[in-house]
């Protein structure tokens, strides 16, 4: 049995699915999903703290996917288990003998190893996962799940003609909580207008009759601040984030911003020509970008800094 704790927005959700559901393939083991971190959020939302952490929504349930979400009142004993036995002998008794079956092992990308997974009958994971190192052999199989599960929306289904008609090319801008929590502004190394020009510059060499759809949580931002001499289509960013990555995804071609996001869209592309250009650094701290996010070789990257 694998256990995979979710938490974050839609790229990260996807990261933490996607890993473990590789894993489940992999050692045939049932995959269940505790979306806990949701509603437990609610309860933590703190308006007056400016670097609080960003509410999301919980979206896997709009997608193929085919883990089931943990019943709460499961999640519930073993959330206690976890927390309490370590230094309470009643608890510590219960995870030992009548309430052993709850007992698991935690596992994530500091002490993994497939060794260990593998001799483990229960595995929680944690953590984000962000790489696709584990994910890649099952490629074809996560595709299926991460497509809507109802049909998409009129509006989007119109932009979705729009770019399986062209040589689209999705553009995404990131900024939300990049640039309004002061905590991530230090971290996050927001891309410069001069990164998105040089991508479009890119692709003009390569491609003809390039078709631009703008993706971004900030699109007033996005009009007020670049000037577009391209074929232009401004997605609205007021219909569902899940089907907002379908449409990406759906692009003949990306330029992804430093977002999980737009990460997701590049890689579910299924255009076995399309180009992605992405930016070389994520974090302001050139360190994480070696140890966090992981870029697939054949992607472009570009100083986005400068």
């Amino acid at each position: 049995m694998i256990i995979v704790r979710i938490n974050g927005g839609l790229g990260n959700q996807l990261f933490q699915y996607a890993t473990a559901r590789s894993i489940a393939y992999k050692l045939n083991r049932k995959l269940f999903v505790d979306n806990s971190w949701y509603k437990d959020i609610e309860k933590l939302d703190d308006h007056s703290n400016s670097n609080a952490t960003t509410k999301r929504d919980f979206l896997l349930q709009k997608l193929n996917i085919e883990s089931q979400v943990l019943n709460p009142f499961y999640l519930n004993w073993v959330k206690r288990l976890e927390v309490k036995a370590p230094s309470n002998r009643f608890f510590s008794f219960l995870k030992r003998y009548p309430l052993n079956s709850l007992s698991y092992t935690a596992i994530n990308q500091m002490n993994y190893s497939w060794e260990l997974i593998a001799n483990s009958k229960k595995v929680v994971l944690t953590g984000y996962w962000q790489n696709d190192d584990i994910i890649e052999d099952y490629r074809d199989s996560i595709i299926s799940e991460c497509k809507p599960k109802q049909p998409i929306s009129k509006e989007n289904n119109h932009y979705l003609k729009s770019i399986c008609s062209s040589n689209s090319v999705a553009l995404h801008f990131r900024r939300g909580d990049y640039v309004s929590k002061p905590l991530s502004r230090k971290v996050h190394a927001v891309c410069s207008n001069n990164y998105y020009y040089k991508g479009i510059e890119l692709l003009h060499k390569t491609v003809k009759d390039l078709r631009f759809f703008i993706f971004s949580d900030d699109l007033r931002w996005v009009k007020n601040n670049f000037g577009f001499n391209e074929n232009v289509i401004y997605i609205s960013n007021e219909g569902p984030e899940f089907e907002h990555l379908y449409l990406m995804s759906q692009c003949k071609h990306q330029i992804t911003a430093n977002s999980t996001f737009s990460w997701w869209a590049a890689w579910l592309n299924n255009n076995p020509e399309k180009i992605v250009i992405t930016p070389e650094y994520w974090y302001y701290d050139k360190k994480l970008n070696k140890t966090i996010i992981r870029i697939p070789k054949n992607w472009i990257k570009i100083n986005n800094l400068i």
